[in-house]
């Protein structure tokens, strides 16, 4: 029975105050630790949706890194070959699923353009190899199976009878390459650049894919804007090379190069000044050009697909490693020669560098094999000759022989290197005395035949 109204005595309060004093004392504590538990679980949480915030944002920029890339690359790929031709993807990992043939290799990556079942293509390693081979499945979802696949992330089922291994940050193109003159089109493609830098913005920081992007540029030919003017030192006619200006430097210029001609017409009426023509350069031609000038470096592409800002302190890094010089171990004759006039004639002609690309290889080899079965020739050496006000580029070829021979000379050597010419390539001769940059021009280079 509950006495709700009972006196209460003196000993019942004085244990209601005792108890209410330990009582308190406790919650003192308790309230201390639960305030310093709330203090933490507050800080975890906050810390945990800043991460969580901070991983959306990343996640949001990826998606839009992502996003840009592949509408600039499916841009580009459908307007510079409307027939559908061209597709490029990079290999980003093999995939864990089995394949649908014995010999069959699972790749993944994105592609861009139209990627067709059947067709034949062309593998670029990071090990420089160019391999043969061809689409047997393409997944365009897991699970599901397709007959083409477009400007989309995918698995490509490529023939990999013979084949080892294909290492990520290889490049699956249905292109080959070209240099000048040596397809019915006489452009420029370099299908293992092109295919990397479609993946610029979303691999760039990665240490493998970098370095793979760097092997594909010091081994690829670009395509540039020149123009004929005069050198201001001594008045000599010379190619002058178009720059840009950085837009986050105004100080600083750029020589703005493309690895094609697709990639060129971009560029539209961005260049504004006449009488340009086109020139193609090695990389070491291009970087002893951009370092020891008044420019920054180079930019490739810079119109689009994709721009990548080369400045010269990379450049500089890369001449000075090893794996350069195998690459070019004849670097010294890759250098931007003092360009001159060849004769008094009135149409103006510049000169430069030849490409040491198949053409030029069989072109020069036959002109040495006659030259060393010719007692009459003693020196001669291949420039490239452009004339003022025309696209053409043609070889030059500069010959010293037993005077009065030299028309029988000529004749031998055409026929010694015609079987090596482009369709559309012309090689030109000229005698070693009516040459008068020869003397300055083979000083900085490497006669090709000399006794």
């Amino acid at each position: 029975m509950a006495f709700w109204n009972k006196k209460k005595s003196v000993d019942d309060e004085a244990e209601a105050k005792k108890t209410t004093s330990l009582s308190d004392e406790l919650s003192d504590e308790m309230r201390a630790i639960t305030e310093a538990l709330e203090e933490t679980q507050n800080e975890k949480e906050a810390k945990a949706k800043a991460r969580a915030e901070e991983n959306e944002r990343m996640l949001r920029e990826r998606q839009a890194v992502e996003e840009k890339s592949l509408a600039d690359a499916s841009s580009f790929v459908e307007k510079g070959f409307a027939d559908g031709a061209a597709f490029f993807m990079m290999v980003e990992a093999p995939a864990d699923l089995e394949p649908s043939t014995p010999d069959g290799l699972l790749l993944e990556g994105t592609v861009y353009g139209v990627a067709k079942k059947g067709e034949e293509v062309f593998i670029y390693t990071p090990d420089n190899k160019t391999i043969k081979s061809s689409i047997v499945d393409i997944r365009p979802e897991p699970g599901s199976h397709g007959d083409e696949v477009s400007n989309k992330r995918c698995i490509l089922e490529i023939d990999g009878k013979d084949i080892d291994e294909i290492g990520k940050f290889s490049v699956i193109s249905n292109k080959e390459p070209s240099v000048p003159e040596e397809n019915k089109q006489g452009g420029v493609f370099n299908p293992r650049l092109l295919g990397l830098s479609l993946d610029f913005n979303r691999f760039v920081k990665d240490n493998d894919y970098f370095s793979s992007l760097v092997n594909a540029v010091i081994r690829a030919n670009y395509l540039t804007h020149a123009k004929m003017d005069k050198d201001p030192r001594n008045g000599k006619p010379r190619i002058g090379i178009m720059s840009l200006t950085d837009p986050d430097d105004p100080d600083k210029r750029f020589i703005p190069v493309f690895t094609d001609d697709v990639s060129m017409t971009l560029a539209g009426s961005n260049i504004k000044e006449s009488d340009i023509q086109k020139m193609c350069l090695g990389f070491p031609q291009l970087a002893k050009f951009a370092t020891t000038t008044n420019h920054a470096g180079f930019v490739i592409n810079p119109f689009g697909p994709v721009a990548m800002k080369i400045p010269n302190n990379l450049i500089a890094d890369i001449l000075k490693n090893p794996d350069f010089k195998k690459i070019f171990p004849d670097e010294p004759q890759s250098k931007i020669p003092t360009i001159g006039t060849p004769g008094e004639g009135k149409v103006q002609i510049a000169i430069g560098v030849p490409i040491d690309n198949p053409e030029y290889k069989a072109v020069s080899s036959g002109i040495l094999k006659q030259c060393n079965s010719d007692a009459r020739i003693h020196k001669a050496g291949i420039v490239m000759k452009m004339m003022k006000g025309k696209k053409e580029v043609s070889y030059l070829c500069v010959v010293d022989c037993d005077k009065g021979t030299e028309n029988d000379c000529f004749r031998a050597l055409f026929a010694a290197a015609k079987s090596g010419l482009s369709k559309g390539r012309k090689l030109e001769f000229l005698k070693y005395e009516e040459a008068p940059f020869a003397d300055e021009y083979f000083s900085q280079q490497k006669w090709l035949y000399q006794e």
